[in-house]
């Protein structure tokens, strides 16, 4: 183990409170290995290097990672096999995940089982940090979690129950069950939630609940504290890179994991994000050496708060996770409508269980609702309503009333269904909303 490796985990539990300009030392510290050895050992990368003309020891922090281009999904997917692992890797010994594809775009990721471990500890930290204590036993709504050391101790429990199977079984399943944290995606929570009022688990004393994975919208979270009477805590990451960011219990603003990641906010003009303004989010990932991730653009879209919240946490904040680039709704004027206003305005009305929003074409949106009994035509007119008031003009807004709006393969809700009019269309001189 090397010393930086050393002092990493030597300081690993109380980094996030340190002042933010240690934390920009030890930030930089890492870029300068990781430029290092992708320089030296991913064919990739040395590429890129000699074509943008620059050395790696020009690059000597986090300021000067703006020097090289961003890195998207279409770079990886074009890359020839092996041209991103790192000489000398062993593919076949590491960890290999597939991004959701929810942009279209997925794409397979290599890591060691030391780099996952590591990702997996700052989560872990982060849960502790919202409240999560060492023998709190975790119900997880999903797959079953990959058993480690902390867990064979029997610290940090967790269980699981599947997602892949009736609802009304999710909820027995859980009632049987004892546990003190309970997490899952805010898609399937919200199906569950008519289901929970009137559940057992309304009784119980739960400590907290953990969401993540999807957009978790301010109605969603509302209804999970009241029927379960407990704090909910959203957790913002990517199978990419595991944790990017998790909501502060103190402050209330979206920390990032700062010694996991490096995370630019880059505005459409291509400088990085001030105070309010919002942009698309680029990683660079400071534990991944088999193949690393050197300012990545996963495709969202962040916002840097109007003004920092004092905290004891010296990590960077963001104050609102937009969305997923693709999600947003491109409109006749060329702007772009992020798709957490739209949902505010659908969970507002009574009656709606759920909804979807379908573009067929830029100039009509199709609200699909699964709705309860009180939904009728004026809760319509009033759905109708919302959205034109958020649209342009010329948007033709349909309201449809469907029997059922089904989950993803992976169990999430896809609430949003964009019109996309070619593969460079998401990302090409937009101005977003």
């Amino acid at each position: 183990m090397s010393r930086l490796e050393i002092r990493h985990w030597a300081g690993f539990a109380q980094r996030p409170f340190l002042a933010p300009e240690r934390v920009r030392a030890y930030q930089d510290a890492r870029i300068r290995r990781l430029i290092h050895r992708a320089f030296h050992n991913v064919a990739f990368y040395r590429r890129r290097f000699e074509e943008a003309g620059i050395r790696p020891e020009e690059i000597r922090g986090g300021a000067d990672l703006q020097r090289l281009p961003i890195l998207t999904k279409a770079d990886l997917r074009m890359c020839r096999d092996g041209e991103m692992l790192a000489r000398g890797v062993d593919e076949k010994s590491c960890i290999a995940e597939i991004s959701s594809g929810t942009t279209g775009e997925p794409v397979r990721f290599v890591r060691t089982r030391g780099e996952e471990y590591a990702l997996f500890a700052h989560r872990l930290r982060a849960q502790v940090l919202s409240g999560l204590r060492p023998w709190d036993v975790r119900m997880k709504i999903g797959s079953r979690p990959v058993r480690t050391l902390p867990h064979r101790l029997g610290l940090f429990r967790c269980d699981a129950v599947s997602d892949g199977q009736p609802h009304t079984r999710i909820l027995a399943e859980l009632e049987g069950k004892r546990f003190d944290v309970l997490s899952a995606m805010p898609g399937i929570l919200d199906i569950l939630l008519p289901l929970l009022s009137e559940s057992k688990l309304r009784s119980r004393r739960l400590r907290r609940v953990f969401c993540g994975a999807e957009l978790l919208s301010p109605a969603t979270r509302r209804r999970l504290k009241e029927t379960l009477g407990c704090p909910v805590v959203d957790f913002y990451g990517a199978t990419e890179v595991n944790l990017i960011a998790w909501e502060c219990v103190r402050c209330g603003l979206y920390h990032t994991c700062d010694d996991a990641v490096f995370a630019e906010v880059v505005t459409e003009d291509g400088r990085l994000a001030g105070a309010g303004e919002q942009g698309r989010l680029v990683l660079t990932a400071l534990h991944s050496f088999a193949m690393p991730l050197i300012r990545y653009e996963i495709g969202d879209v962040v916002r840097r708060p109007a003004k920092s919240a004092a905290c004891r946490i010296g990590f960077g904040t963001i104050d609102e996770i937009v969305g997923r680039l693709a999600d947003h709704l491109p409109l006749p004027d060329g702007q772009w409508l992020g798709p957490c206003r739209l949902i505010e305005v659908a969970q507002s009305i009574d009656g709606v269980r759920r909804f979807r929003i379908l573009q067929p074409t830029p100039v009509s949106v199709v609200i699909e609702v699964q709705r309860e009994k009180e939904f009728g035509e004026e809760q319509a007119g009033r759905l109708r309503a919302g959205f034109e008031k958020l649209l342009p003009a010329e948007v033709r807004v349909e309201i449809r009333e469907v029997d059922d709006i089904p989950l993803t393969a992976r169990g999430k809700l896809r609430i949003v269904e964009a019109w996309r009019g070619g593969e460079d269309g998401v990302t090409s001189g937009v101005r977003i909303s």
